[in-house]
Parts: C-alpha cells; sequence; structure tokens
C-alpha cells in the first residue's frame, strides 16, 4: 500500500503489486482487450524482455570475468610471487580505474556482498578491459605506481 503523496489532494492509498513473469502473465489472460488493457500488456511484455535480455548480458559478462580474473590473477602471481597484497591492489586500481569506487565501496552501496555480481554488463565490460591493460601493463615490466599513473593520466 502507498499513502498518497504530500501536497496532493488527498485520496485513498494505492495498492502496488509485485508479479513474477508467470504471475504477470496469468493476470494480463485475465483481463479484457481494452486499449488501456492492451497497452498495459505491451509495456509488461517488453519489460520483461529487456530485464531478461540484461540478466544474461551480466552472466555473460559475469563468466568473462571469470576467465579475465584467472587469467589476470596468473600475471599478478608470476610476477609478483613473494606479494601478499599485489593481487588485491591491482584488483582495486581496476575496479577504481573502470568505475570510479573500490570493490568495498560497491559492497557497501549495492548491498551486497559481491560487488563482481552487483556489476551491470556495461561496468562489467569496463572492468574487464582494465584488468587486461594492467596485465599488459605488468607483463611490459612497469610497477604498480607507473601503472596508476598511466591508467589515469587520460582522466
Amino acid at each position: 500500500m502507498t499513502k498518497p503523496t504530500q501536497g496532493s489532494n488527498g485520496g485513498r492509498p494505492k495498492k502496488m503489486y509485485h508479479l513474477n513473469e508467470q504471475q504477470a502473465t496469468f493476470l494480463i489472460t485475465l483481463l479484457d482487450n481494452t486499449p488501456k488493457v492492451k497497452e498495459f500488456k505491451k509495456l509488461l511484455v517488453k519489460s520483461f524482455y529487456q530485464i531478461k535480455s540484461e540478466l544474461d548480458e551480466r552472466k555473460i559478462h559475469r563468466q568473462v570475468n571469470k576467465v579475465v580474473n584467472i587469467g589476470f590473477g596468473d600475471v599478478i602471481k608470476a610476477h609478483y610471487p613473494e606479494s601478499k597484497h599485489a593481487y588485491s591492489n591491482y584488483h582495486r586500481l581496476a575496479y577504481k580505474y573502470s568505475l570510479g569506487v573500490t570493490p568495498k565501496q560497491i559492497k557497501e552501496q549495492r548491498h551486497t556482498d559481491d560487488p563482481q555480481s552487483a556489476l551491470t554488463s556495461d561496468e562489467s565490460a569496463r572492468l574487464e578491459r582494465a584488468k587486461q591493460q594492467i596485465s599488459l601493463f605488468i607483463q611490459d615490466g612497469y610497477d604498480y605506481e607507473d601503472i596508476k599513473a598511466k591508467m589515469f593520466a587520460d582522466i
């Protein structure tokens, strides 16, 4: 139930329903096909397909990022075998460069334990590119401070 907004002329509380795809499909089969209902059905179907498409894209980017993370981790391990903090430092740098925030900040902002799963497909793609770029710099022999300076030089 939502109450009328302040400044309105009062009115009755409105009921808000959150339906999943099956429930919504069942509901629209029960409705008459008035022009208003037809428009509602069209928008509902379009919305479900948009959300489904975004979720599919996110899933694909998560899979790609898993592969990139393995490569990213291998590069860091090969070049900094003794460093306990190299991976976390470069990982944080990739987030900061591509998204402007650290993984910890994403956890706090989006109320999640896994910052990777909270990313949109666009954010995930940017993070992937940043990790690939950092990997190349590491392989070229640059140290952390040089890589950080190069990454943020264009910003």
